[in-house]
């Protein structure tokens, strides 16, 4: 799996040379017992850009693989990093890349919201 990862971040910069400028950011998400949760959504933003309401998403998005693999591509700097799925708490982190042309590797483990549980009990649709 790493080889695969490795390979298609090589094809990545062959093909777009601007990447070759950026960092990668991947991981996976998982659950408390450590499942993959696919169609989580990873956003990451420049520490030093203000998010304002009703205006365009200013950072970078993805969403988790059937693997709860991600890969996102950054320029060197601070991040916000949330990672939100339906039924979890969000978890977010503030990561640093210190250098272009480097894979940082950001693994999320997300927990059932308590909230959920009370309202909803253990068991909530998928969508």
């Amino acid at each position: 799996m790493q080889i695969v990862k490795k390979l298609v971040v090589a094809l990545a910069f062959l093909c777009c040379p601007a990447l070759a400028m950026a960092a990668v950011l991947s991981g996976r998400v998982v659950d408390s017992l450590g499942a993959a949760i696919q169609g989580a959504y990873i956003l990451a933003y420049d520490d030093q850009i203000r998010i304002i309401p009703n205006t365009p998403f200013p950072g970078k998005s993805t969403i988790t693989a059937e693997t709860g693999n991600f890969i996102l591509d950054l320029a060197p700097g601070f991040y916000d990093v949330c990672v939100f799925s339906s039924g979890f708490t969000p978890a977010c982190q503030k990561l640093l890349i210190k250098e272009k042309n480097t894979n940082v590797l950001h693994n999320v483990k997300l927990f059932v919201d308590p909230l959920v549980i009370r309202e909803r009990g253990d068991h909530f649709p998928i969508r």
